[in-house]
């Protein structure tokens, strides 16, 4: 016998869940967040590994730290060395623009998680893959 809600509930389940995966807007994820994409975005971010458009892998032996903050404005240091800038999402909050004496350049936003930051320099196609920083790592 056929049940006209069971057969609407798995039909609306089944497009639930094709929309969420078409919902993905950055290549690695995640596929759906609760959290605002600035709000990810924001933050202090350390460098843990490149990987290079030619295959090879570096892992960051510096601790390049990115600081993207509110209002647009960004900080890039490698121990006392630091520089300065502003941000700003383009593309439909697919890629981020960074202005300044630091980081500058546009870049594709391959993952933006609360942890996971990666992007991908537009020219050289390097992926920098950042975590949140943590100063006990240090």
């Amino acid at each position: 016998m056929f049940n006209f809600k069971i057969f609407t509930g798995i039909l609306v389940l089944a497009l639930a869940v094709s929309g969420l995966h078409s919902c993905n807007k950055y290549p690695d994820g995640p596929a759906f967040s609760l959290l605002t994409k600035k709000s990810r975005l924001e933050g202090k971010w350390d460098l843990k590994q490149t990987d290079h458009a030619d295959g090879t892998t570096t892992i960051d032996p510096y601790k390049y730290v990115l600081e993207i903050k509110k209002g647009n404005n960004y900080t890039y240091s490698m121990g006392n060395i630091s520089a300065e800038g502003t941000w700003k999402f383009s593309g439909d909050k697919e890629h981020i623009t960074f202005t300044g004496s630091g980081i500058s350049g546009t870049f594709l936003i391959r993952r933006l998680k609360n942890k996971f930051l990666w992007i991908q320099n537009e020219n050289s196609q390097d992926i920098f893959k950042y975590e949140t920083f943590n100063n006990s790592a240090l």
